[in-house]
């Protein structure tokens, strides 16, 4: 089968918990993407290495935070590739952002850099080594500690990668980039492009789908809805 090139969605969801408020998982593109495709990314080899995306004007997740004029608690991160992290410099410095502590700044300056993190004031890295080992998924935290959110340690795409089940009444798994698209939960074949280790990667998404199949629960790509 030739390789082709083809778009996909970059998203960010909202979610709401009675006792904490509004959080984010992912915070997909910032505003700068509307004007130009490489966004804030720079950097002497940002053609050659940077992706390039398109954004509609109004269309980012400050845009849609801003116009509801919602208070956000947090920013959940699966990893910090520029398309699931950049969109946290046009929210206030001040909201709390979490990622594993494994997880690495995509920055190579002074080739390719955006400095995302450079003004924020509030960094939790959640450690997976204190996460509970449990049957199907491997390392998990309770989030809020009522059961309702779990951190899940997906690495592969990237050595830290998480991903986030909500545990609500209907189950709903934030895969991130353990699984790309919904095609790749329909072979069961994870993503190779821009993948650190794609073995791992696989057997990640090999535990999710499993877990899928035991639970009957919704997965959510990183790149599909």
């Amino acid at each position: 089968m030739p390789d082709v090139s083809f778009y996909v969605p970059v998203l960010s969801h909202i979610l709401f918990h009675e006792k904490f408020g509004y959080f984010l998982v992912d915070a997909g593109l910032d505003k700068s993407y509307a004007a130009n495709g490489f966004g804030r990314c720079r950097g002497s080899l940002l053609k050659d290495y940077g992706s390039f995306f398109i954004q509609e004007e109004g269309s980012s997740i400050s845009d849609f935070i801003e116009e509801r004029e919602i208070d956000l608690s947090g920013v959940f991160l699966t990893h910090t590739h520029v398309d699931h992290v950049s969109g946290i410099v046009d929210l206030d410095d001040g909201i709390p952002l979490f990622f594993s502590n494994r997880e690495k700044s995509m920055d190579l300056k002074p080739f390719y850099y955006a400095e995302y993190f450079k003004s924020k004031k509030f960094i939790q890295v959640l450690d997976v080594d204190s996460f509970v080992d449990t049957p199907i998924l491997g390392r998990c935290f309770d989030v809020f500690g009522d059961s309702s959110f779990y951190a899940i340690y997906t690495p592969g795409h990237t050595p830290g990668h998480l991903s986030y089940l909500l545990n609500g009444e209907n189950k709903v798994l934030f895969a991130g980039d353990a699984c790309y698209t919904r095609h790749g939960l329909k072979y069961g074949v994870t993503a190779s492009d821009y993948t650190w280790n794609k073995n791992v990667s696989q057997k990640s998404l090999e535990r999710i789908l499993r877990f899928k199949d035991k639970y009957n629960i919704n997965i959510i790509p990183g790149h599909s809805l």
